[in-house]
């Protein structure tokens, strides 16, 4: 997006340049060059009315260019102008055959000829057609009328087809399948999904581990951010180290029966436990050895660690316990101690927290009734699973995806918002543009639940782009109504679509055709990236021209309605009391009354000559 707006306001532009200065006149003779417009002479004017006032004149730049002769600074520019006209705020249906203004004539639309275009209700703007190509000259004659006609209808559907994808949005689930990166034609992906569905489990099959684990109180990541995942510092893996609990204590006859009975107790009670058996348990290994050698099990607490290091120093408890750390002992003494089991969830497979969170929580139910009865020293044990399988972590990693995708969403349309605010710095223009565009982001939420699919990785980072793609359209349509120097809805309508409506569809288009080739390939993410952002712009382009249009024609701001500028110039005239440099009460009532500069709406002008248009306007 960077790289991309860089470029149009430097690049591009000077590419226009270069060409109109130095190539369109040279090559234009070659047709597929160029291809420069006809001017239109006075006998080619349309037969809408009679020809505009002789007064009206074009300007080229600011500069006057009188009757029959073109200025000599360059190409003229277009037509009559778009400015607000004292003539179309007093009654609309009465005055559209009025002629512009002679101060409102503007160069802004139309070939240059003699005369203007009259205004008529066929052509309320007074244009030339032959300027402009088919597209604009059907948006203008054929698309705008039609909104101004059917806008109740328009709206209406739109709020249906809202409804009905609301419906759809809210029935998303997070992912219950392994993430699959590649088509499901794909031979490399038929054999994961066969490897995955169609073979039973058995005892032979690489289980995933939960752990239960005594002495660690928790992990400090002091010194390390986020970003120091796998780096050399934290040695390949995980930063941070492990805050150890000071009250831990498995020396006391109470604790060493308890530390036994826990593992026990876990593989008979927890229902995902594989065939209710312990994969590894020290105390338990510990109590057998003792009883094997006819010596007493609990040791006695004075004995105990002289009897734990005579144990660990044998070959296979070193193998066992000390080598894959399931137990840790500094200066002779356990910092921790864990008792690992086999639980009935595939090793290196997907699993969703749907299918992982009923063993998680039999697991932390365990935990909680075990800490409660659990003697002085060993009643803070916690469950987790080995960092192998991680498969408590990874089913809350797979709900985070749809929490944080909502969340994600929620702060980009906050922003848009806020966007839309600045841009258009009209409240109502924004609100109604914000409003439609939370209505693509849940149509194509929708679309995302009609097609089958879930919220997992590929979704869940998609799901955060759709609105950036689908402010587009609504933004550009609400900033140029707001900037329209004409006064009244029906007048803008003509106006926008006139002067966005075109490039805001062609840009539409060009987006739709680039992300079919995503389509195209064999890697999902790529393939459902641009479903999504031909869905976005389907329903961006869809809302924009009908009932995006169609809400602005009924609601949209006119004058300066809803310009927060002006809202903040008269809240401050009323509350500002006198000061030192001479304002007083006096001004709020100018500015009320529209006899101060600051109540003054977009009418005036460089000459000092205002429009009728004032804050009582405003609120009427």
């Amino acid at each position: 997006v960077l790289v991309n707006y860089s470029l149009v306001i430097t690049y591009f532009p000077g590419v226009v340049l270069l060409h109109d200065r130095y190539i369109k006149h040279k090559w234009c003779n070659w047709r597929f060059c160029c291809q420069p417009r006809r001017l239109v002479s006075e006998s080619t004017v349309e037969k809408d009315g009679e020809a505009a006032p002789p007064q009206q004149r074009d300007v080229d730049n600011g500069a006057d260019v009188e009757k029959g002769r073109e200025s000599s600074r360059g190409p003229p520019s277009r037509g009559p102008s778009l400015h607000r006209q004292d003539s179309f705020a007093a009654d609309e249906a009465s005055k559209l055959d009025a002629p512009i203004p002679d101060d409102d004539v503007h160069a802004r639309y139309g070939p240059v000829t003699e005369t203007a275009a009259p205004i008529t209700r066929q052509n309320p703007l007074g244009i030339k057609f032959d300027a402009y190509g088919r597209v604009e000259t059907f948006l203008y004659k054929r698309f705008a009328p039609f909104v101004l006609e059917w806008r109740g209808v328009l709206i209406v559907i739109a709020l249906m087809n809202l409804a009905m994808m609301i419906g759809f949005a809210s029935q998303l689930e997070p992912e219950t399948e392994p993430p699959e990166w590649l088509r499901g034609s794909h031979f490399f992906q038929r054999w994961d999904n066969a490897m995955f569905h169609e073979f039973p489990t058995s005892t032979d099959d690489d289980l995933m581990i939960a752990v239960l684990v005594w002495g660690i109180k928790g992990i400090t990541r002091a010194g390390h951010s986020m970003f120091d995942f796998g780096t050399d510092d934290c040695h390949g893996s995980a930063c941070g180290r492990a805050v150890y609990d000071s009250a831990f204590d498995p020396s006391t006859t109470d604790a060493q029966n308890s530390l036994v009975k826990a593992c026990e107790d876990a593989a008979a009670q927890v229902s995902c436990v594989r065939l209710n058996q312990i994969n590894s348990c020290f105390m338990k290994d510990f109590k057998e050895y003792r009883l094997s050698k006819s010596q007493t099990f609990p040791v006695a607490q004075n004995d105990f660690y002289t009897a734990i290091n005579e144990y660990v120093a044998l070959p296979e408890v070193q193998n066992k316990y000390i080598a894959t750390k399931a137990v840790y002992l500094e200066d002779g003494k356990f910092k921790w101690i864990s008792a690992d089991f086999k639980i009935n969830y595939l090793w290196g497979r997907f699993y969703s927290g749907k299918d992982v969170f009923p063993c998680y929580d039999s697991f932390v139910d365990f935990m909680n009734a075990y800490n409660k009865g659990a003697p002085q020293g060993v009643n803070n044990m916690f469950v987790t699973s080995s960092p192998q399988s991680a498969v408590f972590v990874a089913a809350v990693i797979s709900d985070a995806f749809v929490d944080n995708s909502v969340v994600s969403v929620g702060v980009a349309l906050l922003i848009a918002f806020v966007i839309l605010l600045v841009s258009t710095q009209n409240w109502i223009a924004a609100f109604n543009a914000f409003f439609w565009v939370c209505s693509v982001v849940v149509s194509v939420l929708g679309l995302t639940w009609l097609a089958g699919w879930k919220i997992g990785v590929i979704e869940g980072l998609n799901a955060t782009m759709v609105v950036g793609f689908s402010v587009d359209a609504l933004v550009h349509f609400a900033h140029n109504w707001t900037e329209s120097e004409l006064a009244m809805r029906f007048h803008r309508v003509y106006s926008t679509l006139l002067e966005m409506g075109v490039s805001i569809l062609a840009g539409g288009i060009t987006t739709f055709i680039a992300s079919i080739f995503l389509c195209l390939t064999s890697l999902l993410f790529f393939f459902k990236f641009g479903v999504f952002v031909m869905a976005t712009i389907s329903f961006s382009l869809l809302y924009a021209f009908f009932p995006g249009m169609a809400s602005l024609s009924a609601w949209g701001p006119e004058y300066d309605n809803g310009d927060v500028k002006i809202l903040y110039r008269h809240a401050c005239a009323k509350v500002r009391p006198s000061d030192d440099r001479g304002s007083t009460a006096a001004d709020a009532d100018d500015v009320r009354n529209g006899t101060s500069s600051a109540g003054v709406g977009k009418g005036a002008n460089a000459n000092g000559k205002t429009s009728t248009i004032n804050l009582v306007t405003m609120n009427q």
